[in-house]
């Protein structure tokens, strides 16, 4: 936003400094007042240099798709992709169906859904393939796509869910783990459980920006299931393991009296998991 900008430029140029500017003008706007990335471009206030070229598509069939669509020809993106077969058009139940039987099939591959409710028809069916197949059942905590704005009001936290302290706020530590309670309109506040069993409640207009907020479901993970963490932790153990947001890895081993399982990640490290951890099962994720 334009306040933001004007003390970044000023702090450029006390310090002799340049600014480097990355991004798309056709990304969201910020939520505060002013578009300064896409301003400088059209008044000519800044050396401008267009990055075109895509080097995250390797195959010269991606590459295509990649150029088609990001030129807007969406008809013809999909007509490379029908070509090279790689283009299925079904109803959302027989794809469900249909990709639910390759995982269970141990199908070493990515599929994605653009709902989280097409993910757990998925994974529901993946398991009903599976028949009686031996699990752990655990509550896992998965992160809840919120802006700054969000953040901000009460009635974007839902009872039930759970926030990590990860700022500073007064009599609180950082990592802390909060379970929300309930909200107030009167003074946008959320009333949250502490893990000593005391209650407190904080003003979200002051302390949302310290706050992440995570989704708590029961997920039941097998041997053979893909899995991804769905948080960075970072204390000395969790980097040594690779312990990071959206790293995925296998369940090895279950142990259903303790309700514990083992995982190997794609960084060929072992990780144990338990009721309450940062973690998801991967079979299919959201898009």
């Amino acid at each position: 936003e334009t306040r933001q900008w004007a003390g970044l430029m000023k702090q450029a140029e006390r310090l002799g400094a340049q600014i480097v500017a990355v991004g798309d003008t056709e990304q969201l706007n910020s939520i505060g007042a002013g578009k300064e990335f896409s301003d400088w471009q059209r008044h000519g206030l800044a050396e401008t240099v267009r990055m075109d070229e895509s080097v995250r598509q390797r195959t010269d069939y991606a590459k295509e798709v990649a150029q088609a669509a990001q030129a807007g020809r969406f008809e013809e993106a999909f007509a490379i992709m029908a070509e090279a077969g790689k283009l299925h058009i079904t109803s959302l139940e027989q794809a469900t169906t249909a990709i639910a039987e390759r995982i269970a099939a141990g199908e070493d591959a990515v599929f994605s859904a653009m709902k989280n409710s097409t993910r757990t028809d998925i994974i529901n069916a993946v398991d009903s393939l599976r028949g009686d197949q031996a699990g752990v059942t655990i509550r896992a905590a998965m992160p809840v796509a919120t802006n700054e704005s969000d953040r901000r009001y009460f009635g974007s936290y839902k009872e039930g869910n759970i926030v990590l302290v990860n700022g500073e706020i007064e009599g609180f530590k950082k990592g802390e783990r909060l379970t929300i309670q309930g909200g107030s309109h009167e003074n946008n506040s959320v009333t949250f459980l502490r893990e000593d069993g005391s209650r407190a409640s904080l003003n979200m207009f002051e302390h949302g920006r310290s706050l992440s907020q995570y989704s708590i479901s029961e997920q039941t993970f097998h041997v053979g299931d893909q899995i991804a963490y769905t948080k960075n932790i970072n204390t000395k153990e969790g980097t040594e393991l690779s312990i990071r947001n959206s790293i995925r890895g296998t369940v090895k081993s279950i142990n259903e009296q303790a309700g514990t399982f083992v995982v190997e990640n794609e960084a060929g490290k072992i990780t144990q998991h338990r009721d309450g951890d940062f973690i998801t099962r991967a079979d299919a994720l959201t898009v």
